[in-house]
Parts: structure tokens; C-alpha cells; sequence
């Protein structure tokens, strides 16, 4: 089919539900403890092996997959996590590593910088406080390391992108950050988002902006992002589908688990024992989650702010333990934002 534009491209792709984009989790391990981290580490993980990631990810491009995010957990504890990049490389897909940035040495950037289609190495970012840095990860040295990880991609003109969740611990930084990436030309991406840990655990929700401190965060991004937010319309109508989770991308995990995204909690199938593509075209989880459009979040649909909020399943059951339910935390969000864009 001939594609006139790129609309009409993204409709064809939904229409089609072609896996374009996946997010491998190579590893569920890391040598940090960050305190916002929604991950739970199991001491019986068995990752899969680089065969197993062999086979998949050849699956994939079978599967029309041709862009891949590699994270984890941290992808470079992982001893053959340079094995299975080349592989990705050499396989012909786009792909962008998201790391902590403490293992990343001359020789890894070396390597990094020889693959064909890295699209960037996206670092994440927490404070420029070595102490508060080293505090917040509970292992010493991080900042350190971090900093110097950054360093070794970034003078081999490897593409980097700075990811910082914003919390109470670092939001009068915000400015500081911004400008010290800035002057480097790196690219830096904020989010004021903290989620419960995996099993429940709400310890990470202590970090969150309180309403005066997600003010200051918004007052601050509205300065440089260029947004208009009373032109903002995340979904265009009732019957919209409100992501590409289960439409155009997905996730799998490091134990070959196939899930819509990561956050989802039903898992559509097992790797070790079924192929990429009929877990993709069968799974009723998926099947289900394409059915998914914003009419089915029928407590939201008459806010005067829907087409401004984000509206996702996961989120909400993160907060409420319900997939469609109000979620508190996203319509805080976004009355602040709407009050500082639209009322100042």
C-alpha cells in the first residue's frame, strides 16, 4: 500500500497492528538501588541466554519490528550485553540503549560508537550533588561514574540523551541541570511521574512534587518547551485508542515474557516456549488491549481536561488497582499544569 502521508501511515500501522517499536528488557538486574525504581529485584532471575535473544529478536525483524529499545534493569551488568548489540546491529534495526551510565568504560563507548543504528545512549539523571547523587542511588561512587560514563559517549559524538525524574529531592536543581546540559548540547528530557514498586510498594511515592513544588516544575518546563497547552488534544475523539501499547509496540521481558508495556501486568505469552509472531497475532491480551479506546474510562469522559491528561490503564491501576478507573494522581497533574499554562 502506498502511504500519501504520515497519518495516514499511523492508521495503517494500527489498523495493520505491526509491531514497529519493542523494548527489550535484557536484564531485571542492576548494580544500583535507586530509591524511585519501580523495579523489583529477583535474586532466582534466570535471563534469558544469548541464544534465546538470538532467536528473538530475529522473530522480530521476521515480525516487522525495526526500531528496538534495550534497557533493563541495567543492560551492561549483563556479560554478553556487547554480543547481543552487535547482533541487533548487524541485524539492520534502529535501536537506543537506556542506562545508568556506571559501566560504561573507554572500551564499551568504543564499541558503541562502531555499531550501525544506535539512535542515542539515554543516561539517567538525578542531581548534580554527588552527595545527594550517591545517597539517592545507596551506592557510593555513582555520581562519579555516571559523570564519566556520560563523558566517554559524548566525545566519541555518540548521540546522548539526558533523562532526569524530577522529585522532591532534586527540584530546586531543575535549572541548574538544564543549563549544564545545555551548554554541552545534549538533550535532556524531564518527568515529574513516581509509580508504586512492581509488588505494591508505595515507598517511592514519597518522593513525589507535592501541589506547590509540581507548580514550580511546570512554571520552569513552560519557559522552554514551546508548548501551547490550549491547543493540546491527546485524542482526537471518544473512540480513540489512547497509546500504541499492544497496537504498534510491546515489550518483552528478560525472562521472555511478552507484555503490551512494560508496566502492563498480564502477560500475553512465554518465548522460551512460543514464536514472536502468534503471540502477536493470538494472545487474547493483546486482543483485549486493542479494544482499548477513551470511551472505556467512562468516569473521565466528561472532563472538561481529557483531551489534556494522560490516559492509560496502567497508570490507573498502579494508583487505584483498577485498569479504567479516575486516577488521582494524573488529574493533579494535569489542573496544575493547566493552571500554570493557561492561568499565569
Amino acid at each position: 500500500m502506498q502511504i500519501k502521508n504520515f497519518s495516514e501511515f499511523i492508521l495503517n500501522i494500527r489498523e495493520k497492528a505491526i509491531p514497529l517499536m519493542v523494548v527489550l528488557e535484557v536484564t531485571n538486574s542492576c548494580n544500583l538501588m535507586c530509591k524511585h525504581c519501580v523495579k523489583v529485584k529477583d535474586e532466582e532471575e534466570k535471563s534469558l541466554s544469548f541464544s534465546d535473544w538470538a532467536r528473538i529478536i530475529s522473530e522480530l525483524k521476521e515480525a516487522g519490528t525495526t526500531r528496538l529499545v534495550i534497557t533493563g534493569g541495567e543492560p551492561f551488568v549483563r556479560k554478553d550485553i556487547l554480543e547481543i548489540l552487535h547482533f541487533i546491529s548487524e541485524m539492520g534495526f534502529e535501536f537506543w540503549i537506556e542506562t545508568n551510565g556506571t559501566l560504561i568504560t573507554p572500551t564499551i563507548a568504543d564499541f558503541i560508537c562502531k555499531l550501525r543504528g544506535v539512535l542515542f545512549v539515554g543516561f539517567s539523571f538525578y542531581s548534580l550533588d554527588k552527595l545527594k547523587y550517591d545517597n539517592f542511588t545507596q551506592v557510593a561512587g555513582t555520581y562519579d561514574k555516571v559523570m564519566a560514563g556520560i563523558k566517554e559517549v559524548t566525545k566519541r559524538n555518540i548521540k546522548t540523551n539526558i533523562m532526569v525524574r524530577v522529585m522532591n529531592i532534586n527540584i530546586d536543581e531543575l535549572e541548574d541541570i538544564y543549563k549544564f546540559y545545555k551548554v554541552q548540547e545534549i538533550p535532556i528530557h524531564f518527568s515529574p511521574l513516581i509509580f508504586r514498586r512492581e509488588d505494591g510498594n508505595t515507598e517511592p511515592l514519597m518522593l513525589r512534587l507535592n501541589d506547590k513544588e509540581m507548580e514550580k516544575y511546570y512554571t520552569f518546563t513552560k519557559v522552554f518547551d514551546g508548548q501551547d497547552f490550549l491547543k493540546v488534544e491527546n485524542y482526537p475523539n471518544l473512540d480513540s485508542h489512547i497509546c500504541g501499547a499492544g497496537i504498534s509496540s510491546c515489550t518483552i521481558t528478560s525472562k521472555g515474557y511478552v507484555k503490551p508495556c512494560r508496566s502492563w501486568g498480564e502477560i500475553a505469552g512465554d518465548l522460551k516456549s512460543e514464536k514472536f509472531i502468534e503471540l502477536w497475532s493470538n494472545s487474547e491480551v493483546f486482543k483485549k488491549i486493542r479494544k482499548i479506546k477513551v470511551n472505556d474510562f467512562r468516569d473521565c469522559i466528561k472532563c472538561n481536561l481529557l483531551k489534556k491528561c494522560k490516559l492509560c490503564p496502567t497508570f490507573s491501576y498502579m494508583e487505584t488497582n483498577r485498569y479504567f478507573a479516575i486516577n488521582p494522581e494524573m488529574c493533579r497533574i494535569t489542573k496544575i499544569k493547566e493552571h500554570v499554562y493557561c492561568c499565569e
